[in-house]
């Protein structure tokens, strides 16, 4: 699979495109390259989409979760 460079932010997140036209975004949390659809929509977010994928996002909640379960 080859990516080529689609766009990039002005605070530096990249997205690519292959050859079919498909869309991946870099996260910002566990810097690796996933499918656009990978990612929670958000209006203001670079193309649309959330800085960080549902797998990071999904962690980030589980541990806010644990923590105010202690409190």
């Amino acid at each position: 699979m080859v990516l080529t460079l689609f766009a990039t932010s002005l605070r530096g997140r990249k997205a690519y495109k292959d050859v079919k036209g498909m869309v991946y975004l870099e996260c910002t949390v566990c810097y690796s390259i996933k499918i656009e659809d990978s990612f929670q929509k958000e209006k203001t977010g670079f193309l649309g989409r959330r800085f960080n994928c549902c797998n990071c996002r999904n962690e980030q909640n589980r541990q806010y979760r644990e923590k105010r379960a202690l409190a």
